[in-house]
């Protein structure tokens, strides 16, 4: 595989594999594994009525394959009365083994 990945937003489409890739980086981090229905319960959040509550990047690379993921959520400015949405506290999946290989 050769190609850097590019990051873009995340589609509904891409839910599934983003599930996948939460569980993968549960495992890494020994926590327990997610929600059976992570993909649906982010689909709420990200792209259910409203603003969203939460956004969403995924590192894809060439082929098409998802290889990573980064969330944030908006922070809101009691001083300010804003929502900023700043990635202060982002969820970042490790690199997988595709991702890693990429450059190769």
């Amino acid at each position: 595989m050769t190609g850097a990945p590019r990051v873009r937003h995340a589609r509904a489409a891409d839910l599934a594999r983003v599930a996948e890739l939460a569980a993968e980086h549960a495992t890494y981090e020994k926590a327990g594994p997610p929600a059976s229905d992570l993909a649906a319960r982010l689909n709420g959040l990200l792209f259910g009525d409203g603003t969203p509550r939460l956004h969403r990047l995924v590192a894809e690379l060439p082929d098409g394959e998802l290889v990573g993921y980064a969330t944030c959520a908006p922070e809101v400015s009691t001083w300010e009365g804003t929502d900023t949405c700043t990635w202060t506290a982002p969820s970042c999946a490790p690199p997988t083994a595709a991702w890693a290989s990429a450059g190769s």
